[in-house]
Parts: C-alpha cells; sequence; structure tokens
C-alpha cells in the first residue's frame, strides 16, 4: 500500500513538474516575441485604441504571469508543498474562467471588427505624419505602414482615403512609401500624383486578417485552456496523494 501510494504521488509530481516546465517555456516564448515587437515597433496601440491593449504590452504581460504561474507550480510540485499548490489551483481556475469570458465576448463580438476596424483605420490616416513633424506618433505610422506593406493595399476605402489627410497635403500630394507599388506592370497596381501605388484599400483584407488573428488566438486559448485544465486536475491529484501520504507516515510514527 505504502509503495502504491508513493509511486502515485511521484507520477503525479513527475505530470506536473513536465507541465509546468512547458508553460515556462510557453512564457519566455512570450516574452521574447514582446520584446521583438517593443524593439521592431510593429504595434497595433492605435487600433485597439490604449497602449495597454497592444500586442506587444499584451505579450509582455501573459509571458510574465505565465512564467510566474508555472515557477508556483514547479516549486510546489518540487517541494510538496500544498498551500503552494493549493494557490496555483486557484490561480488557474480564475485563469481558466477569464479565459471562457473572453472567448465568449470575442464570439459575441466578433461582428463588430469590421465597424470598429474602419473607425480606427481612418483615424488612423488622418493621424499620419511625416517623422520629421512635431505630431509624428511611431504607433500609428508603424501600424499603416506594417499593414499597408504586408497586405499591398493602400487606404482604407481605396487610395484616394489618403486625399484628404494632412500627410498627403503636407506632402505635395504624395502618398506614403508604404503605398508605393514595386511592379509597375502589375494589375493590382495604378497609377496615381505620378507613383505607382496599390490600387486596392485595406478594408478587402485587414477585417479578414484581423478576424483570422481573432480564431487563432481562440485556438491557442482552447489549447491553453485544455491544458491548464489537466495542471489542475493533476495538481488535485497530487495533492491527494501527498496528504495521504503524510497522514500515513503520522499514524506509523503515532
Amino acid at each position: 500500500m505504502a509503495k502504491a501510494l508513493n509511486c502515485c504521488l511521484q507520477f503525479w509530481r513527475c505530470v506536473l513538474i513536465i507541465i509546468d516546465a512547458a508553460f515556462v517555456l510557453v512564457g519566455l516564448a512570450l516574452l521574447a516575441l514582446a520584446i521583438y515587437l517593443l524593439v521592431t515597433q510593429v504595434d497595433f496601440a492605435f487600433i485597439t485604441g490604449t497602449k495597454y491593449a497592444s500586442g506587444a504590452v499584451l505579450l509582455l504581460v501573459a509571458g510574465v504571469i505565465t512564467v510566474l504561474i508555472a515557477g508556483i507550480g514547479l516549486v510546489g510540485a518540487a517541494g510538496l508543498f500544498n498551500l503552494l499548490l493549493s494557490i496555483y489551483i486557484g490561480i488557474m481556475l480564475v485563469i481558466v474562467v477569464l479565459e471562457i469570458t473572453a472567448g465568449i465576448l470575442g464570439f459575441v463580438y466578433q461582428k463588430q471588427v469590421s465597424f470598429v476596424v474602419q473607425n480606427r483605420f481612418t483615424d488612423a490616416l488622418m493621424a499620419y505624419r511625416n517623422e520629421t513633424s512635431k505630431d509624428y506618433r511611431s504607433d500609428v505610422n508603424g501600424f499603416i505602414d506594417f499593414f499597408q506593406k504586408s497586405a499591398r493595399c493602400c487606404g482604407y476605402l481605396s487610395p484616394d482615403d489618403w486625399t484628404n489627410t494632412v500627410y498627403y497635403g503636407n506632402s505635395s500630394g504624395r502618398y506614403p512609401a508604404s503605398c508605393l507599388c514595386s511592379n509597375q506592370t502589375s494589375s493590382l497596381c495604378v497609377l496615381q500624383s505620378a507613383q505607382t501605388i496599390w490600387a486596392q484599400g485595406c478594408n478587402t483584407t485587414l477585417p479578414g486578417y484581423l478576424r483570422g488573428e481573432l480564431v487563432l488566438l481562440g485556438g491557442i486559448g482552447i489549447a491553453f485552456g485544455v491544458i491548464e485544465i489537466a495542471g489542475i486536475c493533476v495538481t488535485i491529484g497530487l495533492c491527494a496523494c501527498n496528504l495521504v501520504v503524510r497522514r500515513r507516515k503520522k499514524s506509523v510514527t503515532v
């Protein structure tokens, strides 16, 4: 009986250590990606409407939290500290509930993505400035340039969106470099203001791109949720075995 209990204890202990070690690696990967985004200034803060909800900041926070929680689990499993393991279970339960809530809200409000994106993209076009301007904002220019280059588009509905912007007026009627098309013979390009630019607006790709990112994040969230629930179950099993072993040892010594 005692041997079986020890085997049970060591089994759950090893499984939890493996799960938490994987979480540490995931957390470090999130931190590395966040640092990369901060360094390259590829940010979606203007679209989200707040710097605290930008991609880099969210990844940074998620990475730190993941590493800390995994650390609690690792220390608790290695030292068989039931208090730490109980804290670990409580935190994981809260995270699972938050993830489920976020998933439901994301599903409910996904149809509003196009409307919100159009408004924020239009605001970004109006706020776009030359780098030498005192009103220059790296988050605005970074987002517009990143997406126009990546999606091969110009403006939101069409390149004509730029004609009403401050940037266009201050640049003698010229489009930003991210609008320029390198292949002048391509049917996707058009000649305007003596520049060869992308003919399509970003409305054909941006909402779909963001929806795709939401689906990807949802899939990752589900995968994390499954692993987290497994971690909770394993931790409960470890605590149970640990309590039984401790009680048995006390009864033997008595």
